[in-house]
């Protein structure tokens, strides 16, 4: 039975055998201890081997969970690391790929709910840094053209004053501030 490819039909037939076991012929004690164990010790690689085989599933459940905490784990440190929103966002996309291509691993049922929570929380961490560094943009973008504004304002002083200053320091002045995006 340890070797039925059947496992449960394996275990079943163990467990009725079990159930009819009685001494048929009075013997020595030792003698039908030593045959109980014999067939107990069978009976044991049949259920080992059902316990293996759990403990193989348990195994492969538990490394797909810890894949997807994985992918949700890189998100959150990206999220956490980026500095251009561009390559955040490239970021994202890669790793939702890999999160949809993940959703078809076998999971046990308290997995499911871990994993989704650690991607919405990784999800909401992407965002949320999306839209930090968006504003971040936004603000250098701003000083950026007030600076300009204010080398606009000293050019049109210089060049509507008395004297015409030399335009030449403030126009590299621009150029060093680079452009508006």
């Amino acid at each position: 039975l340890s070797e039925a490819p059947d496992l449960e039909q394996a275990i079943a037939e163990a467990k009725r055998l079990q159930r009819e076991w009685h001494t048929t012929v009075a013997g020595r004690r030792k003698a039908e201890n030593a045959l109980w164990e014999k067939f107990r010790g069978a009976c044991d690689r049949v259920f080992e081997r059902r316990r293996e085989e759990q403990e193989a599933q348990h195994q492969a459940l538990h490394q797909n969970l810890e894949q997807r905490l994985q992918i949700a784990g890189r998100l959150k440190t990206l999220a956490e690391e980026a500095a251009d929103p561009e390559a955040l966002n490239q970021g994202y996309r890669e790793l939702r790929q890999a999160w949809q291509e993940s959703a078809d691993l076998e999971l046990a049922k308290s997995g499911y709910g871990r994993a989704k929570a650690a991607w919405q929380q990784a999800e909401d961490a992407y965002r949320e840094r999306l839209a930090q560094l968006k504003q971040a943009r936004q603000q250098a973008q701003i000083g950026l053209l007030r600076e300009k504004a204010g080398l606009c304002r000293q050019l049109e002083q210089a060049l509507a004053g008395p004297e015409h200053a030399d335009p030449q320091p403030l126009v590299q002045q621009w150029e060093a501030l680079g452009v508006l995006e």
